[in-house]
């Protein structure tokens, strides 16, 4: 009794270290973006990665690898969320932590002096937060059709509409429209990244869509915003074991 109890502990113990140190697939620890042409920012982004996973594909039986998916974050950001996960909030849902963008009213648990987020001054002189906080890297292990892209990205955005609002479902058709733009007619060739990076603030955010350095646009939408971040950290994200390294380092549930 005493030998299995321990052999358990020792499993749990592994288990939780194994998933404390989660397997990066190859991608960069930290990474820099850019602030979108179009955002009226400028500045380089140090983000760091913080979760990654293989989406995978059914195909006659078989799981077919398609592409590693990396989640970068800011150390602002990262505290944030750290912040909301040990407060006793009714949701416990990793998704609505990173959906949430960072708010000027940080608490005061956070450490302004951050070595990794950008500092700006706005117009009326108060310091702006690093806006680009979040970035969903998505690198392909395989050639995939254009068209299979923009299809997969049209089944996850506009398949339950009805609880949308019509604000989102046009967010929602221009960030597919800007996909099929930046993939092109020749797709997606093996080790090609999609890139999505998530900026602004509380109501003021805006999601950017890039395949490697080429930029394909943005969209204001938090409705959007929120949608495109639960496809791969929500509860049926495309690569699940992100999200189980996800609720590890936050310790949500």
């Amino acid at each position: 009794g005493e030998m299995s109890l321990l052999i358990i502990f020792l499993l749990a113990f592994v288990v939780q270290i194994a998933s404390a140190n989660f397997d990066a697939l190859g991608l960069q620890s930290v990474r820099t973006f850019s602030s979108p042409p179009d955002s009226g920012k400028s500045g380089e982004h140090p983000l760091s990665l913080i979760a990654a996973g293989m989406r995978r594909k059914k195909v006659v039986f078989v799981n077919v690898d398609v592409y590693k998916v990396g989640i970068y974050i800011s150390e602002d950001l990262d505290r944030q969320i750290n912040t909301i996960a040990l407060s006793n909030l009714p949701t416990k849902d990793t998704c609505f932590h990173f959906a949430s963008p960072l708010s000027d009213s940080t608490p005061e648990s956070f450490d302004p002096e951050s070595g990794i987020s950008i500092e700006e001054q706005t117009d009326d002189g108060k310091e702006a937060k690093n806006d680009v906080t979040l970035s969903i890297v998505l690198q392909f292990v395989r050639d995939v059709d254009s068209e299979k892209v923009v299809t997969a990205m049209q089944e996850a955005l506009l398949s339950e509409l009805a609880s949308k609002s019509s604000s989102y479902e046009k967010a929602a058709k221009l960030f597919i429209d800007l996909l099929r733009k930046v993939t092109g007619d020749e797709g997606i060739k093996k080790s090609d990244e999609l890139i999505f990076i998530f900026h602004g603030q509380e109501d003021n955010v805006a999601v950017s869509v890039l395949k490697n350095a080429k930029y394909g646009g943005r969209v204001d939408s938090s409705e959007l915003r929120r949608s495109l971040i639960e496809v791969y950290v929500g509860d049926s994200a495309v690569a699940p074991e992100v999200v189980n390294i996800l609720k590890t380092r936050y310790n949500t549930k």
